[in-house]
């Protein structure tokens, strides 16, 4: 094989993927007025890079607990990956998700507040 004809791969599994959840509840400025929905949604996407996926999803399907992030480690054990967070409603919890993801580390206090364990129905 010349040097030129490298071998198809699949695209690598990044490190984390960011779900940001924005349909009915998430991302409403009818049920969350006070916040700016765009503004954080630009702040997650910065995000993105080859070892962070960040995905904008219908629906996370916990609509109580809007507006709610799914952070998913993938380099942990498949019941240990999935942090969930809701209520993110204030810039000040969107910077510390935002620090959190680049940084890595303990989830900060002010999101660990916020989190939740997925309860399947």
């Amino acid at each position: 094989m010349a040097a030129s004809e490298q071998p198809l791969t699949c695209a690598s599994t990044p490190r984390l993927t960011v779900m940001l959840c924005r349909d009915c509840c998430c991302g409403s400025g009818t049920k969350h007025p006070a916040t700016d929905h765009a503004a954080q949604r630009a702040a997650i996407e910065e995000l993105a890079t080859d070892e962070v996926r960040v995905r904008t999803v219908d629906c996370l399907d916990e609509c109580d607990r809007s507006n709610v992030v799914l952070v998913r480690d993938h380099r942990l054990p498949r019941r240990e990956r999935d942090t969930w967070i809701g209520g993110v409603l204030e810039p000040r919890l969107t910077e510390s998700l935002c620090d959190w993801v680049e940084n890595g580390g303990p989830l900060p206090a002010a999101l660990r507040a916020r989190q939740f364990r997925l309860v399947r129905r």
